[in-house]
């Protein structure tokens, strides 16, 4: 179980790792996400036996799964065209300039708050994109879905350390409020800022 001191220092730990990830190239984020598509392809049993204890929906249905996969073999293809930087034109109250172009930074520490109608999708694909970005993430799974959140947390320690994908899941000391005390540099969360702070 993790507890307030323990999400401190996980929190220090992803901090501290999140400029070596930054700096990380196109090859180094797919492989790490790779390692996920082994984990989910592995578990896929164990994803949907949870959907059906969680949600009822039937054991055997692919959907959130195949959403994952798909998320990944598009970002395995177009990563390294999104991390180029983009050419933009010339504007007349700048001076006269030969390149001006868009460069695309990560943030730095994300903070993911799962969902439960969809807590496979709308868990690992938000965490897909934080990734291929460059940047390391602490998650939060959604306290209404507990059998889909145990299945995540083990995925995600399998697959990721400590430093690059953090998970916290109902079974832990740690309540919505102690994640958004954090001086996280970017926040995902599908709903209100009144469900972020309540509901997980």
């Amino acid at each position: 179980m993790i507890d307030t001191n323990d999400l401190q220092r996980i929190f220090a730990r992803l901090r501290a790792n999140r400029r070596s990830i930054r700096h990380s190239g196109a090859e180094e984020r797919i492989a790490r996400l790779e390692r996920l598509r082994t984990e989910v392809a592995d578990r896929a049993a164990d994803i949907g036996e949870a959907i059906h204890a969680d949600l009822g929906r039937p054991a055997d249905n692919r959907d959130e799964i195949e959403t994952v996969m798909g998320n990944l073999d598009k970002v395995a293809v177009e990563l390294a065209d999104w991390m180029k930087p983009v050419q933009v034109p010339q504007t007349p109250d700048l001076p006269p300039a030969k390149d001006i172009y868009v460069q695309y930074e990560p943030r730095g520490v994300v903070l993911l708050f799962g969902t439960w109608d969809f807590p496979i999708g709308m868990f690992f694909s938000p965490l897909i994109q934080a990734i291929a970005a460059g940047n390391v993430v602490l998650a939060k799974t959604s306290d209404l879905a507990p059998a889909t959140a145990a299945v995540i947390a083990e995925i995600v320690r399998a697959a990721f350390a400590e430093d690059e994908v953090a998970v916290v899941t109902e079974a832990d000391d740690i309540t919505n409020d102690d994640l958004l005390e954090l001086p996280v540099d970017h926040i995902f969360l599908t709903g209100s800022r009144r469900v972020g702070r309540s509901a997980g």
